[in-house]
């Protein structure tokens, strides 16, 4: 088995899961899609901020899902159709 077999969805929030994200990527193995909290309001104009994983995947073309709650059906759904 070669690492483009395995289909990984990658699940983290928090900054330091940017790094093990990216060392999955640079390892070349076949990121499928990434699971992050949903973006939250921060700051004085209370903006919508990103997290750090899902720029990152943003920034690798990969996909991401942001569920509120992960017994969804629609995220449920979105998952299963990763194929993972």
């Amino acid at each position: 088995m070669t690492k483009k077999d395995f289909r990984i969805v990658f699940l983290g929030t928090p900054a330091f899961a940017v790094e093990t994200l990216r060392l999955l990527v640079e390892s070349q193995y076949n990121i499928v899609g990434v699971v992050t909290m949903p973006d939250k309001p921060a700051g004085r104009g209370h903006k919508l901020q990103e997290s750090d994983v899902k720029k990152y995947a943003k920034s690798q073309n990969l996909p991401v899902l942001q569920p509120v709650n992960l017994k969804e059906s629609e995220f449920l759904e979105d998952l299963k159709a990763l194929k993972a």
